[in-house]
């Protein structure tokens, strides 16, 4: 509970000691709080400080601008275009030192270069190969002791009824007779080849008749003997190289050592110029085969070594002459576009003596026509932009497309002074 009093309570009585150090905290005091209130001050956000101030700048500058800013105006104008096609020919020339864009010659020169190339072909040819069989006999003459000769082309028939000839005349020796009076036939060793081809010709040891003496005592007395097999008859397909062959190789070596002189040709020239690769003439300088027409080969290899020249000339001389062409074609109030320009070129004729070829050229060019500027200004000054922009596409209908942009941005119409209104023309894509 608290005290109440009816009367002051009595003070305490303070020394000078204590009176001073009560001086002091209130001093401590007073300082603690000036430093919490500038805190607070500096909390309070700069704008709100100063915002008078910004205020009354910012007026300024307004007003200011509002009242002597002049306008500006920049002008796009967007132009329509057209593709012109233009045709024409073009010389390349050996023996002249400066281009001539205008007698349609421009300076080039002839490169050369070698190409070589083998390979193994396959013949196309097929024979079928006959051979007779053929093989040695025994003629025994046990007729008498006379001599008998056979004419060329003999028969004999061998026990299997396979029919033999003898390829040239002979004479069978006599027989004899030994010391008991026994006759001794006489013989001869002959060559005999198939009346037929075909391996069923080659037959085993076995005997002969002859069927020129058939119906004669001669018949059993006249005979031969094989000890050896016939051999070599045979019927079968075989590969032949044929002329057609030859000549096939001979184009396709062509067309392979060619490609690889024009790949030597364009490895030897810089980007900057151009190779007439169909403007060419190749030569051959060597070539060999492993086989003749009418060989039974399945196969052979045939080598082709060649040498090719052709005209090359720069890309940068083909385009100025386009461009000079094409400048000389249009009106003096058009332009083109030089970065789209397009041409292709076809060669008419080629003479490597004169040193000359003619190109013709196709040339494509993108053309447009350029508005005079003061009539453009004219019809801007002073004027709403969306109104400009009407009467000008109203006016000009090579126009596809404008933008105006005035500034300051608060600006309602074009400036008054020519001089404040720029204007770009460019080519609508």
């Amino acid at each position: 509970m608290d005290k109440i009093f009816d009367i002051l309570p009595p003070r305490e009585k303070q020394t000078p000691f204590l009176k001073k150090i009560q001086e002091e905290k209130l001093k401590e005091q007073n300082k603690s709080y000036s430093k919490k209130e500038e805190r607070q001050k500096e909390k309070i956000p700069f704008f709100k400080k100063f915002w008078p101030i910004v205020f009354f700048v910012l007026s300024l500058i307004f007003l200011f601008s509002y009242f002597f800013i002049e306008t500006n105006a920049d002008v796009e104008i967007w132009l329509d275009s057209k593709i012109s096609n233009f045709k024409t020919t073009l010389e390349i020339n050996t023996e002249i030192l400066e281009n001539d864009n205008f007698n349609n010659i421009i300076k080039g020169d002839i490169i050369e270069a070698e190409g070589f190339a083998s390979k193994e072909f396959s013949s196309t040819g097929k024979l079928l190969k006959e051979k007779k069989s053929y093989g040695i006999i025994r003629v025994y003459n046990n007729y008498s002791t006379i001599p008998q000769p056979l004419i060329a082309t003999t028969r004999f028939i061998s026990a299997e009824g396979k029919l033999f000839r003898t390829p040239k005349r002979i004479v069978i020796p006599g027989a004899s007779y030994d010391k008991k009076g026994k006759l001794i036939p006489g013989f001869i060793d002959i060559e005999v080849i198939a009346d037929e081809p075909g391996p069923e010709y080659n037959i085993g040891s076995t005997t002969f008749s002859i069927p020129g003496f058939s119906g004669t005592k001669k018949y059993y007395s006249f005979y031969g003997k094989s000890f050896e097999s016939t051999t070599g008859g045979e019927i079968k397909e075989v590969s032949q190289i044929t002329k057609e062959d030859i000549k096939k190789s001979e184009k396709a070596l062509m067309e392979i050592a060619e490609q690889k002189s024009i790949n030597s040709l364009e490895s030897k020239v810089s980007s900057g110029l151009i190779v007439l690769k169909d403007a060419k003439e190749t030569e051959i300088i060597d070539i060999s085969s492993s086989a003749t027409e009418g060989q039974e080969l399945e196969t052979f290899v045939s080598s082709i070594k060649v040498k090719t020249k052709t005209f090359v000339f720069e890309k940068k001389d083909l385009e100025d002459f386009t461009k000079s062409f094409v400048f000389k074609q249009i009106s003096q109030y058009e332009k083109f576009q030089e970065e789209q320009l397009e041409t292709q070129y076809y060669i008419e004729k080629v003479d490597f003596k004169k040193g000359k070829v003619i190109l013709r050229l196709e040339i494509s060019a993108k053309i447009y026509s350029l508005i005079n500027e003061n009539e453009i200004i004219k019809l801007i000054k002073e004027k709403n932009p969306d109104q400009a922009k009407k009467e000008i596409l109203e006016k000009f209908y090579n126009i596809k497309k404008v933008k105006i942009k005035l500034f300051p941005f608060w600006a309602k119409n074009s400036p008054k002074e020519s001089k404040k209104i720029k204007i770009s023309q460019k080519v609508a894509e």
